[in-house]
């Protein structure tokens, strides 16, 4: 991990019970030190889709990634790719509001990711007077993955 670097994690995951996983880059080897800050995420019943964006406090050549709960979880997909610029200028926000006294379908044309982690293709469907705030898909390209 280079600290001059922002990197995306992504991950689906779900517990026993509602309970948070913790989340932290760490050394993957003497001094076991912290690479960045640590991150904790609600988790339930359910399989949920995460997407965590960070930049490293400082870098490693020898890094890894460390989930931590205190309940029984499960964990899938995990993903952990370097940003380039051009995945960060890909990168947008889009404002979808329904200023109607009806629900509204709106049809997406592109991926997106809400501000929660959750994916959003195909159509959004908005409750009367509804907003949401949603991000572009990132389409990142490969980089290091975690050894999940």
């Amino acid at each position: 991990m280079n600290a001059e670097k922002m990197y995306r994690l992504s991950f689906v995951a779900k517990s026993m019970i509602k309970s948070e996983i913790e989340f932290a880059p760490l050394m993957a080897s003497s001094p076991w030190a912290a690479l960045g800050d640590y991150r904790c995420f609600s988790i339930d019943t359910v399989f949920k889709s995460f997407v965590y964006f960070f930049r490293p406090n400082r870098s490693s050549k020898d890094a890894r990634v460390n989930f931590k709960g205190l309940a029984t979880f499960w964990i899938d997909n995990v993903n952990l790719s370097e940003v380039t610029e051009a995945d960060e200028a890909q990168q947008s926000m889009q404002l979808f509001y329904n200023a109607t006294e009806n629900p509204k379908t709106i049809p997406l044309v592109e991926k997106f990711t809400s501000l929660v982690g959750i994916q959003v293709s195909d159509s959004l469907v908005l409750p009367r007077y509804g907003s949401i705030i949603l991000q572009k898909h990132l389409q990142a390209k490969p980089g290091k993955r975690s050894p999940f």
